[in-house]
């Protein structure tokens, strides 16, 4: 493979994971405080989590090596520091799993309902969802790569002709500029962690440093376009959303911005604003194949988390690619099955998690670096690295405040 096809394949597998379970609980979130406040909330989230890149890609490139969270603390800190990341890797990756593999078996249940008199019992789709996740992990990299390059193109793909036709449905004199919950602190609390978490790629940050060579421009290159991408993508989504259902199911918009409604519903929504059965079958497609890329691209990073702890300890690297594969996806099909409303709740706290993994351990674990200057010119300046401690504090309090209230 060239490497400017890898170039591409990487920033793809950056923006697939990215753009998936995003595409539902945004909207959900930011109807409360409404676009104004929401698309400015985006653009700062987004300039965040790009310069977190330059923390996780610093720290491998120091290493000499491409390595997670909890290798990289222990080589810079010690066992404590290790622990936190590895644990917090593992809480951070089921709780989005779980929330992806919930979040599709709902749209699925919902989209079986609309379009059938039979209804497919939810645990029986997440088991099949993760089934043919499994299958697809047992590829090489390589293939997974050209998988979710198929699966990529087929998103944006659908996504420009499901965009131009909301867009043109919208009546412009009454787009929701300002929710009715803008001064709530309960809606900011919930609504910050979420989008952080939107943006959530740096867990294949290892995987893509190995996957490029460690060349630090081709990486720059990689998370810029892979993180801008996915925030065109949810401003114009985000507005076709919001502003279609605001212009042709007020009702519906009405109560999904005043209470708690499920990802399901608003995907059933969307589909009734769109009154060509084509376009409606391209609502549903969308959501599907939004969340199945990031199943791909979190569900890599993972797996070749584990499979490297695995192999220190065992013989056989099918053995241990068959039991990481397992690891990362048989708990969260559980964890998916038996909470109720799995996917808000874990996609919010995954935010949290997040904020620990991307931001906060990995400013620490910089100060013990010897390297001077750093390999990345965007971390030398100290008034960046604060505010980005800064944006990881916030996430966690809104979190930590979410969970109390």
């Amino acid at each position: 493979m060239t490497s400017s096809s890898k170039t591409l394949g990487a920033t793809l597998l950056v923006a697939g994971t990215c753009i998936g379970s995003g595409t539902l609980a945004l909207p959900l979130s930011l109807a409360k405080v409404g676009l104004v406040p929401g698309l400015l909330v985006m653009l700062l989230t987004w300039a965040l989590s790009y310069y977190t890149a330059f923390l996780g890609l610093e720290l491998n490139s120091q290493a000499g090596c491409a390595a997670s969270i909890g290798p990289l603390a222990r080589r810079f800190s010690g066992p404590i520091a290790a622990w936190i990341g590895s644990a917090s890797v593992l809480l951070l990756s089921f709780a989005l799993m779980a929330a992806y593999l919930h979040g599709t078996a709902s749209v699925t249940q919902k989209l079986l309902q609309h379009s059938a008199e039979n209804s497919w019992a939810s645990g029986v789709l997440i088991l099949g969802y993760t089934a043919f996740a499994a299958c697809i992990f047992l590829f090489p990299i390589a293939w997974i790569d050209r998988i979710n390059r198929l699966l990529f193109w087929a998103l944006i793909f659908v996504f420009c002709i499901l965009i131009s036709f909301l867009l043109s449905a919208i009546n412009f004199l009454e787009l929701p500029l300002w929710g009715p919950c803008l001064g709530s602190f309960s809606a900011w609390t919930a609504l910050i962690p979420i989008v952080f978490t939107s943006f959530g790629f740096q867990v294949i940050f290892h995987t893509l440093t190995h996957y490029c060579n460690n060349k630090i421009n081709k990486l720059r290159r990689v998370f810029f376009w892979g993180s801008l991408i996915p925030a065109i993508v949810y401003m114009l989504w985000i507005s076709g959303c919001l502003g279609v259902l605001a212009s042709n199911q007020p009702a519906f918009y009405a109560r999904m911005a005043s209470q708690d409604v499920g990802v399901g519903d608003l995907v059933q929504a969307l589909s009734s604003c769109t009154h060509r059965p084509a376009l409606q079958g391209l609502t549903w497609g969308f959501t599907l194949l939004a969340i199945l890329t990031s199943i791909i691209g979190l569900g890599l990073g993972l797996i070749e988390s584990l499979q490297a702890a695995f192999q220190k300890h065992l013989k056989g690297a099918a053995l241990c690619r068959s039991l990481a594969i397992a690891l990362a996806l048989l708990p969260s099909a559980f964890i998916a099955i038996k909470v109720p409303n799995a996917f808000m709740c874990f996609f919010s706290f995954a935010g949290m998690t997040l904020a620990v993994i991307s931001i906060l351990l990995p400013l620490y674990l910089l100060k013990n670096t010897k390297k001077r200057p750093f390999y990345y010119r965007e971390l030398r300046p100290f008034l960046p690295r604060f505010l980005a401690l800064l944006g990881g504090v916030v996430v966690i309090v809104c979190e930590v405040a979410r969970v109390l209230g």
